[in-house]
């Protein structure tokens, strides 16, 4: 394990403050050593790369990444308590739960608290399709009630629909088939169809306290498992688990991303950190540290920088400088 020697600035970003999340019990963080952190920016939560549908609109002008030196590199504040996972559209839209809503925060810079309202529940997790015209939303079921624990949104029209019930929805991401995997009760990973319907368990063992899932290129899916502070690789074929490898030891793990060099990051939530690991799952190194609570991770796009990490920690968005882009993913 070595310790970040490339800590770039970290400069207090986009969405507010209010209490900060309490961190998840977990593994505690290794022993990294890097200068705390300073306020930051953020996204990222779980990166799906995945196979794009050919037959996708090129994106418009306006989402074509900029380089970082035109990019929008928002520094915002608004009051957003205990916000968690986040997702970056193609245009450089930023969308974030919040407890009982969905925020965003557009790139001419608007900024909407509350925009999804989700009355009662915790929002934990979003997720976007590959047009992104339909945002997933995960809501975890804690009194195990066999409630709604994904909903589909038109972002157009902002209606909400759920289809599925009873999960623990702390990891949602939208796989290169088109469903909508999550995290499920009883320890396991489902999925359902992106408009409901029959949901189907995708892993054939128990993965300890699921919390986080992404995409890499080839498909294979990446399950980050809090309670164990251990990152799985799970092989698929037809949406069902036929191999599974543990990548990565990584306390606490609420949040996974990955860059365009195939390394994957985590954010530990117990640990206080956000770190990355090679894709092999070796040389873990911190670059942030002193992080409350982090949770969820995303990369920038569109008119936001592409290599800015976003994550949520102490009650805010925060964005990090990263020295590589985001790998490409399904919703870019």
């Amino acid at each position: 394990m070595r310790t970040s020697t490339a800590w770039i600035g970290v400069a207090v970003l986009v969405i507010a403050c209010g209490e900060p999340a309490t961190p998840d019990a977990g593994i505690d963080a290794p022993a990294l050593d890097a200068p705390a952190l300073d306020g930051g920016d953020i996204d990222a939560g779980t990166t799906d790369a995945g196979t794009v549908d050919a037959g996708r609109d090129a994106p418009s002008d306006t989402a074509t990444p900029l380089s970082c030196e035109v990019a929008m590199r928002p520094d915002l504040g608004a009051e957003v308590q205990n916000n968690r996972g986040l997702v970056v559209a193609r245009d450089g839209t930023i969308y974030f739960s919040q407890p009982g809503a969905v925020g965003r925060r557009t790139p001419d810079g608007t900024l909407s608290v509350g925009w999804l309202p989700i009355a009662g529940r915790l929002v934990a997790s979003v997720a976007l399709d590959a047009t992104n015209e339909v945002l997933f939303v995960g809501v975890p079921d804690f009194d195990e009630t066999n409630a709604p624990s994904v909903y589909r949104v038109d972002v157009a029209t902002s209606s909400i629909t759920p289809i599925a019930n009873g999960g623990s929805a702390f990891g949602i991401a939208v796989g290169p088939d088109g469903n909508v995997y999550f995290t499920a009760p009883a320890d396991h990973v489902s999925r359902v169809a992106p408009t409901g319907g029959t949901v189907t368990q995708v892993t054939t063992a128990p993965v300890l306290s699921p919390s986080s899932l992404a995409f890499e290129s080839d498909g294979s899916l990446l399950v980050g498992a809090s309670y164990m502070g251990q990152i799985f690789r799970i092989t698929l074929v037809d949406g069902v688990e036929s191999a599974r490898a543990m990548v990565a030891f990584f306390p606490s793990v609420h949040g996974l991303a990955l860059d365009a060099e195939g390394r994957i990051y985590g954010a530990s939530n117990g640990g206080g950190f956000v770190g990355r690991v090679a894709a092999d799952g070796t040389d873990l190194e911190s670059i942030v540290m002193g992080a409350s609570a982090p949770f969820g991770l995303a990369f920038g796009h569109g008119a936001l920088c592409g290599s800015d990490l976003f994550f949520n920690a102490d009650g805010l968005i925060r964005r990090f400088e990263n020295d590589t882009p985001g790998a490409a993913v399904l919703w870019h």
